[in-house]
């Protein structure tokens, strides 16, 4: 995902959104570095992320596009993430990356 602006510096509970303990088993092995984030909304391609850090837009990576084009296909395939999902962002840097 690519950066579409300053994030807000309102931050949101995890919990309060849907984290739990399934959730957290998912993060053990990602990089410390990365920020969780919901997918709050989706507006032509760009997403509106929630994390304890505050709110931002940002965009689909090129790569992401890729996949989702070549996994179409695939019925076992996990797509791109939508409005509900949860991600592992780099941020507030200008190209935020998913870590799945």
């Amino acid at each position: 995902m690519t950066d579409d602006g300053p994030p807000s510096e309102l931050g949101f509970d995890l919990e309060d959104l849907g984290w739990g303990p399934y959730f957290q088993g998912q993060r053990q092995g990602l990089s410390r570095e990365l920020t969780i984030a919901r997918i709050a909304a989706e507006h032509r391609g760009r997403y509106q992320l929630w994390s304890e850090r505050g709110e931002k837009l940002a965009r689909r990576a090129g790569r992401l596009f890729y996949r989702a084009s070549r996994e179409i296909w695939d019925p076992d395939a996990k797509g791109v993430p939508a409005v509900g999902d949860w991600v592992a962002v780099r941020w507030p840097q200008a190209e935020t990356s998913l870590a799945q």
